[in-house]
């Protein structure tokens, strides 16, 4: 009979407990009859009345006994009588407390097995703890020691006391259950393999445990024991159970392919089960198993895109086990889908609180820009790693890994939730203790470059691919190919990226690729307006009804250049007048870094009946200072109302704008603007901004800025002050929510305040205020949609006008 056949408690049987009874008897009567006492005699009666069949009346009568006497003979036969009335509670409550020593062996037995079946399973492993010291040939002593070891998870105890309990007892199917019982509360797949071959050995005719140790072996890996099993009971296996083996051969290549980081081994572990995928019958469950494992290989093999073919299917067949899961929710975050990923890894988390599935759910978090949980967690990580941990040996204490590693992804968090000054400064101190670790540099170059530093990133990433080798260096050179694509230099940028898709794996070149098929891709783009605007004096508004339409059509970029088709309309009101004018024409955008050329040609229509050219050059002399220069014949911004009086007008421009710090910087343009009815507008403007306050989703920036011009006295219908000036202090607010996987809103207000002068007017205070939202698609698609408010003032007259924008942009992504 098996000792443990369904449950971890050990059953004392019916003829253990009447031995127990019977030996009692028997000790009573070897007792001389004059050294008897008067106790004795009443205790050898009532366990007479118990062999009888009179249980519960000796149980009621050795109790009041015990009440009147408390000897310790009593009690033990009482404890054995409850034991086997099956009243373990009762045998307990009677022995809290009482001396351990005035127990007998069978009543710690009883005692420990009690304690154990309520999962007091410290108390119950100090009686057989004890019982072994007194009784070391005792079988059943060491075995319940091994027991509640085991479910203590004290794996070494458990071990010992199951190897003692091995050395007493001979080869038997109750010792073989036993073992197995242990090993499989201990989770020790080597061990229980390892009782299962002596189990076999000892029974090779046992089909459950033949067909146990196989599947044990195939999931060790140990294909050979599984084949000689295969081999010598022929008869155990149907057409469809060699299928199984196959199976489980396919699924170890691909467990220790993705363990060994060894490609070749997982991918032919895919490739094993695709083909059994063929040939087993459709109607077999065993195709399920296979469907699993395979999308479960291409998750761990990285070959995202063929695994996202197998997902609709893949999520029908639910529920699915944890490792599956956890690939659904591994496949959702690498397709940048967060918000289905985080539920998933959430579920296994709360279920197995391990470190890796707390950074998946870390990272799900920050994808989902939920910096708030996302930091929580890492912190509650940080806070469960000991900074340092024993060795191997347990000799002495090391470095704990897992703790650096952390401490080092809380400054990237800072970085990511936008206080990149604090980061950097945490990055470099981190340096100073360890100038050799290369992540330490790449982490520097990333913060760097998120500040627009382009020149101070390259260094950290050089200094890191010059510690690096093998594929590591490929995180490295692909940081300064995006470096190299931010700070818009795209000189062999295409052949850079072609030569990293050639060295590395294609799922580490995925943000490349699709970062170059953003930048490159054609895209359109769409600015409207209307305003409306109204003044004291009837029929006098400068903008009393006016509309723009503004459109452009990009190439795709080759090699940098790309050329567009420019589309401009705009139409006013003016005395009842109503003023047309259009800008239609073709251009290019051409890069020779450090210099960008833009170059425009084209021909008017409506009011405008005259061709156009534009040119704008830009040169970056280095990463904080960038210079301007324009030359536009017949601009866009030549007055409706000049153009009504046939005055055109020719722009020369020069601008430069300086970065003092990330967070402050400063612009200033001049521009010159001859108009053909003899007017020369001189015009300087300058802006300082700076940032004022930013968090994880909210940034705030301040603007003040000073500007004016100077016209000749000319006729003219259009506004044309003789001398002004403006100064103007600006708040921009900017809030940012990612809603779901495709969609994000961004949210802008914007207010100014400005004092403007012109010459032969008192000063006069002016307003602007303008909200609008942006919803973006996937990065492909953009709608922003604003309304504005202002007053200002012309000719000494206040106007207020009402303005609605919108802009639409997509890409046309390959």
């Amino acid at each position: 009979m098996t000792l443990f056949p369904t449950e971890p408690s050990i059953r004392l049987s019916a003829r253990k407990l009447a031995r127990l009874v019977v030996s009692a008897v028997a000790l009573s009567q070897a007792i001389p009859a004059l050294a008897a006492s008067p106790v004795d005699e009443k205790r050898e009666q009532f366990v007479i009345s118990a062999r009888a069949g009179h249980l519960k009346e000796a149980i009621k009568g050795l109790s009041k006994l015990y009440k009147q006497t408390h000897d310790k003979a009593v009690l033990n036969d009482l404890i054995a009588l409850y034991s086997w009335n099956g009243e373990l509670d009762s045998a307990l409550a009677l022995c809290n407390p009482c001396s351990l020593k005035a127990l007998n062996n069978d009543s710690l037995a009883i005692l420990a097995k009690a304690q154990r079946n309520q999962k007091n399973f410290a108390t119950a492993a100090e009686l057989y703890r004890l019982l072994t010291k007194r009784s070391p040939k005792s079988r059943d002593a060491w075995l319940g020691l091994a027991l509640t070891s085991a479910e203590m998870g004290e794996d070494v105890h458990a071990q010992k006391a199951i190897a003692n309990y091995r050395e007493l007892t001979r080869p038997s199917v109750e010792r073989f259950e036993n073992e197995l019982y242990i090993m499989t509360v201990l989770q020790d797949k080597v061990g229980e393999i390892g009782v299962l071959q002596d189990y076999y050995s000892f029974s090779p005719d046992n089909r459950d445990i033949g067909l146990r140790l196989y599947k044990a072996a195939i999931d060790l890996g140990a294909a050979t024991a599984a084949d000689r099993i295969v081999k010598a009971h022929p008869d155990w296996f149907k057409g469809i159970d060699h299928y199984w083996l196959e199976y489980y051969k396919s699924t170890l290549n691909i467990r220790s392919g993705a363990k060994s980081s060894r490609p070749d081994i997982l991918d032919k572990g895919i490739a094993d089960l695709q083909a059994l995928y063929d040939k087993v019958p459709a109607e077999h469950s065993l195709r399920g198993n296979i469907e699993r494992d395979i999308f479960y290989g291409l998750v761990v093999a990285k070959r995202f895109d063929e695994a996202s073919d197998m997902l609709p299917v893949i999520e029908t067949r639910q529920p699915l086990p944890a490792y599956i899961e956890e690939a659904r929710a591994d496949l959702y975050a690498a397709n940048r889908r967060p918000f289905k990923a985080l539920p998933i890894f959430k579920q296994l988390y709360a279920q197995a609180p391990t470190l890796e599935l707390g950074k998946k759910l870390y990272y799900a978090h920050m994808d989902a820009e939920q910096y708030e949980e996302g930091g929580a967690l890492l912190q509650k990580l940080l806070d469960a790693q000991p900074p340092r941990r024993w060795d191997f040996t347990g000799s002495f204490k090391v470095s704990n890994e897992n703790y650096q590693q952390l401490r080092e992804q809380s400054i990237i968090h800072q970085a990511w939730s936008g206080d990149l000054d604090s980061a950097e400064k945490s990055l470099q101190a981190a340096l100073v203790e360890a100038p050799g670790n290369p992540w330490l540099w790449m982490d520097l170059g990333n913060v760097q470059r998120w500040q627009g530093r382009f020149s101070d990133a390259e260094y950290s990433y050089r200094r890191a691919d010059s510690m690096l080798s093998g594929n590591a260096q490929g995180s490295a050179r692909r940081s300064l190919w995006l470096t190299q694509l931010e700070k818009g230099d795209w000189r062999g940028l295409n052949a850079k990226r072609e030569e990293l898709n050639a060295a590395y794996p294609a799922h580490e070149q995925r943000e490349i690729n699709k970062r170059w098929d953003e930048a490159s891709a054609p895209f359109l783009s769409v600015n409207a307006s209307r305003v409306k605007s109204s003044n004291s004096k009837p029929g006098q508004a400068q903008n009393s009804r006016e509309w723009r339409y503004d459109a452009r059509l990009y190439s795709q970029r080759w090699e940098g250049q790309r050329i567009f088709i420019h589309d401009q309309k705009m139409y006013g009101e003016w005395e009842e007048r109503d003023l047309f004018a259009r800008y239609t024409g073709v251009g290019a955008d051409l890069s020779f870094y450090p210099f960008t050329l833009e170059l425009e040609a084209g021909s008017g229509g409506k009011l405008n009946d005259k061709a156009y050219f534009w040119s704008t050059a830009s040169w970056t002399l280095f990463d904080d200072l960038s210079l301007q220069a324009s030359y536009r014949y017949n601009p866009s911004e030549t007055p409706l109302r000049g153009l009504y009086d046939e005055s055109y007008m020719r722009q020369w421009g020069l601008g430069a704008t300086y970065r003092f710090t990330p967070r402050i910087s400063l612009g200033t343009s001049a521009s010159l603007s001859n108009f053909t009815d003899g007017n020369d507008r001189q015009a300087i403007s300058a802006w300082l901004e700076t940032q004022l306050w930013q968090t994880p989703r909210y940034k705030l920036s301040g603007v003040v800025s000073a500007g004016g011009s100077d016209n000749d006295k000319v006729p003219a219908s259009y506004f044309n002050p003789t001398s002004d000036r403006n100064y103007g202090a600006e708040l921009r607010h900017s809030y940012r929510i990612k809603v779901s996987d495709d969609w994000d809103l961004d949210q802008f207000l914007e207010t100014r305040v400005n004092q403007y002068r012109q010459e032969g007017y008192d000063p006069a205070i002016g307003w602007e205020i303008s909200y609008s939202q942006q919803w973006r698609w996937r990065d492909q698609v953009s709608v922003r949609l604003g309304v504005s408010r202002d007053k200002a003032t012309y000719d000494g007259e206040p106007e207020n006008g009402t303005l609605i924008f919108a802009n639409f942009e997509m890409r046309f992504m390959q």
